[in-house]
């Protein structure tokens, strides 16, 4: 024989429904509640890092060039860095400095001073290429209260005496050539 709920029971099985529900959506509300704290907490931390990142000088060196990226022994050449700051406050007792292998370095290290937030400056670099190779150059920017930062850049050094092997070498072999002509294609007769 099934039972059937009569009214009261229905009434009774809401009102623990009812209150039990009520008890969730209290705990929903404060979990919510505790939530939208911690999220703005989170954010205001967030916030202070950022503006205490962008606050300092970020120093970078945009760009490394050599007026000859192909050059002899022997021949002189420029580097020109191009540094700047795009932080947030100016970077003081700015030095750049330069480390080249294979190759003479006049002056090794450049001071700029202050380089002013937004600021950029062109350092030059006088060189000489003293030995045959790939020579790396590597430029780094250092400061008092900044990051440091550095750039490398490959040059071909060459010798002045290839045109001279080549011409040589081109005489030879039409030499050569001529003589092997004339040995083994038009023999003289005899």
């Amino acid at each position: 024989m099934a039972e059937s709920l009569t009214i009261i029971d229905i009434f009774i099985i809401q009102y623990f429904c009812s209150k039990s529900m009520q008890g969730f959506n209290l705990i929903l509300k404060k979990s919510l509640l505790i939530g939208a704290i911690l999220l703005f907490l989170s954010l205001s931390l967030v916030t202070q890092a950022v503006s205490a990142i962008s606050s300092t000088p970020q120093l970078s060196i945009n760009s490394l060039t050599v007026d000859k990226p192909v050059s002899y022994v022997g021949n002189s050449l420029t580097a020109t860095c191009v540094v700047n700051n795009t932080g947030g406050e100016d970077a003081t007792d700015v030095i750049v400095s330069i480390v080249a292998q294979g190759l003479q370095v006049l002056q090794s290290t450049k001071t700029i001073g202050t380089l002013p937030t937004g600021g950029s400056q062109t350092v030059n670099f006088d060189l000489k290429a003293i030995s045959i190779g790939i020579h790396d150059l590597n430029v780094t920017v250092t400061s008092s209260n900044a990051n440091s930062t550095s750039k490398t850049r490959s040059i071909n050094v060459g010798s002045d005496d290839l045109p001279y092997i080549l011409s040589a070498a081109l005489i030879l072999s039409a030499i050569m050539g001529f003589y092997l002509y004339w040995k083994f294609i038009k023999k003289p007769k005899n």
